[in-house]
């Protein structure tokens, strides 16, 4: 009986979760995503939200052998409803080496508190910005908007960093996970086995949206020191036009979609919703 009644909650758990948008995810998160590399979003996001708050960009040296950095911004769109915490990506050839040398050849070391490893160097960076204002930020715009809706995005290093940090808000209690969204854009895998279980009961409302032969989101190599994907992978295997079909792809690595694809592109990385994901490093005006 206790079996039976457990099946069914975890079936109204299911049908209780956010379903993926298009919509959403090409013109809100995505902007979102390309205006964590600005030098300056709050001008970035007058050019896309009409009502809006701006609470800070925080910049950390997330790594110490080099000089570069980790970023990401936190604000608020009142016309959403919505609390936006987004992260930067990778910046520069000797970042994407880094990234790629610490998690092609180094295992996840670093304990998740809910269970299971994360990649050191994603797990440094994060905890490096967490600290150092952004939690404090973000704890004092839930007190301020407690009816808000939590929005959690990054593209390539910034959607480990989100998914991560979407983890931990839930695994803390920080936020109501059924109010959290987490979209991320050529993400790679960020954790073992281990924390892919913890991840997908912490974060029910959570899309990896990957673009055609994205090469990031295939690093580190599937299983190599048991790094795995969380789920749920949306897969675009076109340009990303407007009207142009997606896959969702349920559990974790869904041979229909990227994984059983041969050959990986730099390009798709760089490009999603047929839009260079750095646009807003040029301007800030809409591509």
């Amino acid at each position: 009986m206790f079996l039976i009644v457990l099946f069914f909650a975890k079936i109204a758990t299911i049908s209780a979760a956010l379903s993926y948008s298009d919509d959403l995810a090409r013109n809100k998160f995505f902007p979102l995503t390309a205006i964590a590399y600005s030098e300056q979003p709050e001008s970035c996001l007058s050019q896309f939200f009409t009502d809006f708050e701006f609470f800070g960009k925080f910049v950390v040296k997330c790594d110490t052998t080099s000089d570069d950095t980790c970023a990401g911004f936190v604000a608020v769109s009142h016309s959403d409803q919505a609390i936006i915490i987004s992260y930067r990506g990778t910046l520069g050839n000797n970042e994407i080496v880094q990234e790629i040398n610490t998690t092609m050849f180094k295992p996840p070391v670093e304990i998740f508190p809910g269970g299971g490893k994360v990649n050191p160097y994603f797990s440094n960076a994060f905890n490096l910005l967490w600290k150092n204002g952004m939690k404090t930020t973000f704890l004092d715009i839930k007190t301020k908007y407690p009816d808000y809706f939590l929005w959690i995005t990054g593209h390539s290093l910034g959607g480990s960093l989100a998914s991560i940090n979407a983890a931990i808000i839930s695994n803390s209690n920080l936020f109501n996970k059924e109010k959290l969204l987490l979209i991320t854009f050529g993400e790679p895998r960020t954790g073992d086995s281990h924390f892919v279980t913890a991840f997908d009961e912490l974060v029910p409302n959570s899309f990896r949206v990957v673009h055609g032969y994205d090469v990031v989101n295939q690093i580190p190599p599937l299983m190599l020191f048991g790094y795995i994907h969380h789920a749920s992978e949306v897969w675009y295997n076109n340009s990303m036009e407007t009207g142009q079909s997606f896959v969702i792809c349920e559990g974790h690595e869904n041979l229909k979609c990227h994984k059983g694809l041969g050959h990986f592109s730099k390009q798709d990385h760089l490009f999603y919703f047929n839009k260079d994901v750095r646009f807003a490093d040029n301007g800030c005006q809409k591509p």
